[in-house]
């Protein structure tokens, strides 16, 4: 994943985000859009990551249960797709949000503020990601919001269920 990390470069290739009134007059590009870890120096647990889809491609390949990547065991990842909350009503892994409970595996998926996605069939080894970027020129707006279902109804052949 040679195009992921934190705090890229200013001639990493970056979308903006949204504009900052009183900052400048330039969406934000480059830095990372989550207040609390721009104030942490760009680099939190819950924001910060810059990636591409080819790297997020690469990490959702090595982590297909069937055949995971030497670096992570099966039966963590296993545990890691699993619902930890349903005693609670929800439908949440660790690090995952559980959009499809079925006993052959999950389809667990992640999605950040900014517009981004990654979904995973952990019994077929399917996935998706969809980039996009939900808060230019603004955070208010929600238009994407359909766009996100619409590729996970194509891809997984059935709706987001939460």
């Amino acid at each position: 994943m040679d195009h992921t990390g934190y705090n890229p470069t200013p001639d990493t290739y970056c979308a903006a985000t949204e504009f900052r009134p009183g900052r400048t007059d330039y969406p934000v590009r480059g830095t990372v859009h989550d207040e609390t870890s721009e104030m942490l120096g760009g680099v939190a647990g819950h924001a910060g990551v810059f990636s591409t889809a080819e790297d997020l491609g690469r990490f959702l390949t090595a982590i297909i249960p069937d055949d995971p990547n030497p670096l992570f065991e099966r039966d963590w990842l296993l545990r890691s797709f699993t619902n930890q909350t349903g005693h609670l009503g929800d439908t949440r892994a660790l690090g995952w949000i559980c959009y499809r409970i079925r006993p052959e595996g999950n389809i667990v998926g992640h999605t950040g503020f900014t517009g981004t996605s990654m979904w995973l069939d952990t019994a077929t080894g399917e996935y998706v990601v969809l980039l996009t970027n939900r808060v230019h020129p603004t955070r208010n707006n929600d238009t994407l919001f359909p766009l996100r279902r619409e590729g996970f109804r194509k891809v997984f052949g059935v709706g987001i269920m939460m």
